[in-house]
């Protein structure tokens, strides 16, 4: 089964950053696999992004 991947998810050579928060991150301490709809740094985002 192949599991969602936060779009704000970058992998550098230095290990991930959340592109989204313009900070590195941890991908397996939140939500970027699967549940990112529920990520705080996710919601928070898309509540201030500009409509398209």
């Amino acid at each position: 089964m192949s599991r969602a991947v936060c779009p704000g998810l970058e992998r550098t050579a230095s290990g991930y950053v959340c592109t989204y928060a313009q900070r590195p991150i941890n991908p397996f301490q939140w939500y970027c696999f699967g549940d990112y709809f529920e990520c705080p740094i996710y919601v928070q985002y898309m509540k201030t992004r500009a409509p398209r």
